[in-house]
């Protein structure tokens, strides 16, 4: 139990070419904390909402309020995550309740 996985994600994302800033780096509230997290990424137009079918791999899915994971495989039969706290690679999902879906620009 990492309980790190905003920073994962972030960390995610950064690799796949969204650019730090003096807000969104490493150690910073925006790169690591969830609400802050999602309010950055609402406010820099980085993603849109999407559903279970239209996030596809490089979106972003908060399980619950206090937990996110990256969208790693979505071709509408196979859906796969991968996330850290409790490290899961390739872990298959359906379209559990409460999960919330966004997809990148």
């Amino acid at each position: 139990m990492h309980n790190d996985c905003c920073d994962f994600v972030s960390q995610c994302l950064h690799a796949g070419g969204i650019p730090t800033d003096t807000k969104w780096k490493f150690r910073n509230p925006d790169w690591a904390y969830i609400p802050d997290f999602k309010e950055y990424m609402d406010e820099m137009g980085y993603w849109t909402p999407a559903t279970v079918s239209t996030c596809l791999s490089g979106g972003v899915i908060f399980t619950s309020s206090d937990h996110v994971v990256m969208c790693v495989r979505n071709d509408s039969v196979t859906k796969y995550y991968t996330g850290h706290t409790n490290d899961r690679v390739y872990a298959p999902y359906t379209n559990p309740s409460g999960w919330v879906y966004y997809k990148l620009w």
